[in-house]
Order: structure tokens, then C-alpha cells, then sequence
């Protein structure tokens, strides 16, 4: 897999009227744009295409979804597993989830 993109994600704005995550000391972002997407940018298939991995679970949900999550590259293999994680700061408005691509 993809194993710079393991890490924290912190919620750090809006993309098409979804939570935005930005990885922590990264380059990761988890986002939604037709389907939730998470990726650093890289274009590993070009200009266009799709990112690292994406995932067709809780398209109707603003919350990014657990599961579900693949890779249109060989070398994104496997895919990610995320988890909720509490902060520490008590608020549900600032979220945080913790991918894991192995």
C-alpha cells in the first residue's frame, strides 16, 4: 500500500459541502468529490484520474465512511482502514480519523 498516507487526519475545512481531513505532518487529504476519495495529490495515474483510493460506502453520509475502500493501482494495494479517534478536545466539531494502509 500507499503507507505514507498512515497517519491522523484532522478535519480542516469543506470540499462539495463534505468535511475535508488534512493528514497531520502530511501531504494525505480525505475528501468527497462523487465518491469519498482519499489521496495526496500525486496523480499516480495522471492528470484526471482517479486518487490513491476511494470507496463507494456512505455516498449519501457527510461523515467519511469506515470501509469499503479500493485501489484503482496495484501499487495502492491494499486499501486503507480508517478509524474514528477521539481528539482529546471533547468537541464532535473537531473530528479526527486514523488511516492505516498496510
Amino acid at each position: 500500500g500507499v503507507s505514507h498516507l498512515d497517519g491522523i487526519y484532522s478535519r480542516a475545512g469543506e470540499r462539495a459541502e463534505r468535511p475535508l481531513y488534512q493528514q497531520r505532518g502530511g501531504r494525505g487529504v480525505l475528501y468527497f468529490e462523487l465518491t469519498w476519495c482519499l489521496g495526496d495529490d500525486s496523480m499516480p495515474g495522471g492528470p484526471g484520474s482517479a486518487p490513491w483510493y476511494q470507496s463507494l460506502d456512505n455516498l449519501a453520509s457527510c461523515d467519511p465512511p469506515i470501509g469499503g475502500w479500493s485501489s484503482a493501482y496495484i501499487a495502492g494495494d491494499p486499501a486503507p482502514t480508517l478509524w474514528k479517534v477521539i481528539d482529546g478536545s471533547g468537541s464532535g466539531d473537531n473530528s479526527c480519523l486514523r488511516a492505516r494502509v498496510l
